[in-house]
């Protein structure tokens, strides 16, 4: 009896050994900070660094798999390289104490199972190369402090949960439009957060695209690149498999790796190029010769017409060659950020979407034409888009039209007059003749139009 009662103790021992365990792992001493692995969680805690670590050679590296939840207690200061490095067996949320200045490189690469929100302390200055590859469990949005002056290459790629960065304004480095991350002049794209979606337009004036910036973005339906840009990282594009449009405006292509768009099957996804550059993009020099490719239509201040009266503006456009779709947007400010109402229509102009219009009523005829009702009187600015596959702006015009003088807008007047097609009076209603007198407007073949008072 007494045999097997010393050898149960004995075995509850060993399991106690097996499964409770600590380690030594500060820096420059080591006793500063210990790791504790009990049950399931490994525990980080004291004060000061971690020391770094290389490839799997943690003191914890043969039991690592069998770690679901990990603890870093306030106080600990750097979280050192490889210290998480592909923690498979993870299945938690990530809690950064405020007292963390630093991440080590690959620290949590390839920690799939972390899961929620990741919040960055707001005093931490440096996040290393790769910290958080392949962290696909993250999600939402992602804020960049103000302190932090460092991220290093691939530092956030694969996190494919993130839909949004969002940098403080105060960042000396940093930067971030649409919640795309940029550097602080907005000439560097560093990092399209893998979870984005729809329409994505580059901030003009960026003239590199990081490797990799737009890894594993699968929600992406379309492209937009501004003729700034010179130089596309190693697999930018890699594995964007939504992407169906890619619009261009370089006249003179960029030259790309063959693996800018590696994982796609580039003949089945349209690029949209300036026109006259068609002959350009199929040189196989440049790289970009595999997409089906289509030339940006010309469009000019012909294409579209307002005609404004008391309260309402008929919009009038020919058909733009190519065009998938077409959207007005009317704003009351010249900043162009109090939108009035959007409209989209479809190819052939039949109506398809009405956000915030007060009022309207679609007509047809040879152009395409459309009224707005119930605008009071003032001043309105407006933005014209051609639409293509995926929604992509093609091209677009602004202009201005005032409902209170019911002036046409400034891009209707013509300097020498082509033929005389109607008269119509400042309500939009067609006129048997010219008027003797008053107020009217003359529409011409070319489809400009003048007001006249006499």
């Amino acid at each position: 009896m007494k045999k097997i009662f010393f050898s149960v103790i004995f075995c509850l021992m060993l399991s106690s050994q097996a499964f409770a365990q600590t380690w030594n792992i500060g820096y420059p001493n080591a006793e500063n900070v210990t790791a504790t692995f009990s049950g399931n969680t490994l525990t980080i805690s004291g004060i000061g660094a971690m020391q770094d670590f290389g490839y799997y050679t943690t003191p914890w590296s043969n039991i690592q798999h069998n770690i679901v939840t990990l603890i870093i207690e306030e106080g600990v200061t750097t979280i050192g390289d490889y210290a998480f490095f592909y923690f498979r067996g993870l299945n938690c949320s990530l809690s950064l104490p405020e007292s963390i200045t630093t991440i080590g490189d690959n620290a949590f690469s390839g920690c799939f199972g972390l899961n929620g929100s990741l919040n960055l302390p707001e005093g931490i200055t440096t996040i290393g190369y790769d910290a958080f590859f392949w962290c696909e469990g993250f999600s939402g949005l992602l804020n960049i402090p103000e302190s932090l002056t460092t991220i290093g290459h691939r530092a956030f790629h694969g996190c494919i949960g993130l839909n949004e960065m969002n940098v403080n304004a105060s960042n000396e480095n940093y930067s971030s439009e649409n919640g795309i991350l940029y550097n602080k002049n907005k000439t560097t794209l560093i990092l399209c957060p893998g979870n984005k979606t729809g329409a994505i337009n580059i901030s003009n004036g960026v003239k590199i695209i990081e490797d990799g910036a737009f890894f594993f973005c699968e929600n992406i339906s379309s492209l937009s690149i501004p003729n700034s840009i010179t130089s596309f990282g190693a697999s930018a594009f890699a594995n964007c498999t939504g992407l169906i449009s890619v619009i261009n405006f370089a006249s003179t292509p960029q030259n790309i790796s063959t693996d800018a768009f590696i994982g796609l099957t580039l003949n089945d996804i349209i690029l949209y190029v300036p026109a006259g550059s068609k002959e350009a993009y199929q040189n196989p020099t440049y790289g970009w010769q595999d997409f089906n490719i289509i030339e940006i239509p010309n469009i000019s201040e012909d294409n579209i017409i307002f005609t404004p009266s008391e309260n309402s503006a008929l919009i009038e456009w020919q058909p733009v060659e190519n065009a998938e779709g077409y959207r007005i947007i009317i704003y009351n400010d010249e900043a162009r950020t109090n939108i009035i109402c959007t409209l989209e229509f479809d190819a052939t102009g039949e109506l398809v979407s009405v956000s915030r219009a007060r009022s309207a009523m679609q007509t047809a005829s040879t152009s395409i034409s459309h009224t707005i009702n119930n605008l009071p009187k003032d001043t309105y600015y407006y933005t014209f888009e051609v639409l293509g596959v995926g929604n992509a702006v093609l091209a677009s015009l602004s202009g201005t039209f005032d409902t209170g003088t019911t002036s046409v807008a400034e891009t209707q007047y013509v300097a020498s007059l082509p033929k005389i097609v109607g008269y119509y009076s400042i309500t939009g209603t067609k006129l048997p003749k010219e008027p003797a007198s008053g107020i009217y407007i003359i529409l011409y073949d070319n489809r400009k139009a003048e007001k006249v008072v006499k």
